[in-house]
């Protein structure tokens, strides 16, 4: 009985732990652009996660209205209300085959952004590689590509890209550093990326 207590005394500060990380974040959301600070909302109803290994998702798309597979590991699901994807969140902090989990994201253009467990960086010119390797070693970050703009970094499991990528920016030592967002492009948006003719 008391090691029942224990349990449920844990998994209810966890979920209160998760939840209200969440809800930090209604300060205003945003993540650095070329131009500026590009401001994010949160989308109630909507989570996107990342698989970190192979994945069982038949519990989380069990509990959706629809879902939507981005590619063989990023799931896209809706939900009837904030208060279930907000248990699927939840539940979802605490399975390990997962490597992010977070609300799907609007931007001014109503165009939404699905926040997965990679960033895109460009460090500055002058910074020399032991510098980069110290930011890199500091966050974590693994390459998984780079080319002649930018280098993309996975973020270590349960980490914010959001958070991660604008603490980069701040440091000063880069050009750009923002998540990996994945977009659905409708044919009558017009991506404000000056890199996009870049990007594969």
């Amino acid at each position: 009985m008391k090691k029942q207590s224990k349990t449920l005394l844990v998994t209810l500060i966890l979920s209160n732990l998760i939840l209200s990380s969440f809800q930090e974040f209604e300060r205003p959301l945003f993540y650095y652009a070329f131009d500026g600070k590009v401001y994010l909302q949160q989308n109630d109803k909507k989570l996107v996660v990342r698989f970190s290994t192979l994945h069982h998702a038949d519990t989380l798309i069990n509990r959706a209205n629809s879902f939507k597979w981005h590619d063989q590991k990023t799931l896209e699901l809706s939900f009837a209300s904030k208060e279930i994807r907000d248990q699927v969140l939840v539940a979802g902090f605490r399975q390990k085959e997962i490597a992010s989990i977070n609300p799907v994201y609007v931007v001014e253009n109503r165009l939404e952004r699905c926040l997965t467990n990679e960033i895109l960086l460009q460090f500055k010119k002058n910074i020399t590689m032991l510098e980069q390797k110290g930011l890199i070693d500091k966050n974590n970050l693994t390459l998984i590509r780079e080319n002649q703009v930018f280098k993309q970094f996975i973020v270590p499991d349960k980490a914010n890209a959001l958070e991660v990528a604008n603490s980069i920016q701040e440091s000063g030592l880069v050009v750009f550093s923002h998540p990996n967002f994945i977009s659905l492009l409708t044919p009558n948006s017009i991506p404000n990326d000056t890199y996009f003719d870049k990007q594969f």
